[in-house]
């Protein structure tokens, strides 16, 4: 079962994505047609996992993220198996009025893309 903080990074228990999480598992081979017109496949991996999800954090959690995206890869434990994801599609947005939240430089939204090696 899901509980708080299900989701780590690089070891960190990270915020509940707010919505729209999703893993998704994508073939990673190559289709070619022969001249007979039959498919000639090679499958260099089967499953390979996506992670994506919207988080809204606190300017103190968006530097822990802009500073995952600057590395080439990070680890994401999901349900307690360890995967080796690159981060992409770090763009934050600011949250209308967070001017207004106290201890914090603004409230964010971002919609990062972890994609496994």
């Amino acid at each position: 079962m899901l509980g708080y903080r299900f989701l780590k990074i690089n070891n960190t228990p990270i915020p509940n994505p707010h919505s729209g999480f999703k893993m998704t598992f994508t073939p990673d081979e190559t289709i070619n047609t022969s001249e007979a017109g039959t498919e000639l496949v090679r499958v260099r991996r089967l499953n390979k996992r996506t992670f994506t999800g919207t988080w809204q954090l606190t300017s103190f959690w968006l530097k822990k993220f802009e500073n995952w995206s600057n590395q080439a890869t990070v680890t994401v434990t999901y349900q307690g198996e360890d995967y080796t994801c690159r981060m992409r599609g770090f763009n934050p947005t600011l949250a209308q009025n967070s001017e207004y939240s106290s201890n914090t430089d603004g409230l964010w939204t971002i919609t990062p893309t972890f994609t496994e090696i």
